[in-house]
């Protein structure tokens, strides 16, 4: 692995390994991952991002992303899952594919509204120059 010279030329390697090592330990590292992340979870949580992207409502993508992201969402952040694999699971690494999909889709828009909403929350507060009788001197009705 320390020898390839490109990403894809180390992934490849490292499935390699890993599937050497599955046999060699007799299909323990494919149980021992199971326990450490839920597979099924995350393949459900991946069909739905897909129908999200599929409908188009970018609002309800980034609804998504943002609730999933803020999460350990089945777990696919424990470290202990790096220490029994060379490489990353499948269902992880598709689920992160899609992930950086809907991002890259959501960001445009995602941008130009924080845009929008950037000229009025920049301007000062009027309270803050004391003027239309916010807290000025002599209006103090006692």
């Amino acid at each position: 692995m320390r020898a390839a010279t490109s990403y894809q030329e180390w992934r490849e390697l490292a499935e390699q390994l890993d599937q050497v090592d599955a046999n060699r330990l007799g299909g323990r590292c494919g149980i021992e991952e199971g326990r450490l992340y839920d597979r099924k979870l995350l393949l459900q949580k991946l069909q739905h991002l897909q129908q999200v992207r599929e409908g188009g409502n970018i609002r309800e993508m980034m609804f998504n992303l943002r609730s999933d992201l803020i999460r350990n969402v089945a777990n696919v952040a424990k470290s202990q899952l790096h220490e029994h694999s060379h490489s990353v699971p499948s269902t992880i690494r598709s689920y992160i594919t899609e992930v950086q999909t809907q991002v890259n889709r959501a960001a445009p828009q995602a941008h130009s509204c924080a845009l929008q909403w950037r000229g009025p929350a920049s301007e000062p507060s009027p309270w803050s120059h004391g003027g239309g009788g916010g807290g000025s001197r002599g209006s103090r009705p006692w």
